[in-house]
């Protein structure tokens, strides 16, 4: 969220004060929306207001590592909808997990944590999935391999 100039700590508490404010005068919603716009820019106003409406957030680590096979159509589906936002942030939350060589070292060692990060990253879509390459070579980490198919 505070990987920008316009996306910071500061611009989100101005975002919190506006949506008070908003509450007591009954701003209309499109005024309202182009206000938090303006404070943390198009496309973190339109993820965070999609999350006011939907209530989704991004999936967990865990989520990802533990049981992909489960919310693999979920994220599936995010991507074929545009809804990039949320798989960026899924795809944060595992970066996030991954940093600490401790947990990295966990993963690669059980197979099926191992395998369920590969079809997510696989799942990505080009830009995201370029980006975890480079999470991945930044820090020396070899890229979960293709699965094998059945003969």
């Amino acid at each position: 969220m505070f990987d920008s100039t316009v996306s910071n700590p500061r611009a989100w508490a101005n975002v919190s004060a506006l949506l008070k404010a908003a509450r007591k005068q009954e701003t209309p919603p499109r005024l309202l929306q182009a206000v938090v716009s303006g404070c943390v820019g198009p496309e973190r106003a339109a993820a965070f207001f999609r999350f006011l409406d939907d209530h989704v957030q991004p999936l967990k680590a865990q989520d990802i590592l533990t049981a992909y096979a489960a919310h693999r159509a979920m994220v599936r589906s995010w991507v074929k909808k545009g809804k990039l936002d949320l798989v960026e942030g899924t795809l944060l939350n595992v970066e996030k997990h991954l940093q600490s060589s401790t947990n990295f070292k966990a993963v690669r060692a059980d197979a099926n944590l191992w395998k369920h990060l590969g079809r997510f990253l696989r799942d990505l879509p080009g830009d995201l999935r370029a980006r975890a390459e480079t999470f991945f070579r930044d820090h020396k980490y070899p890229l979960p391999g293709k699965p094998r198919r059945s003969a």
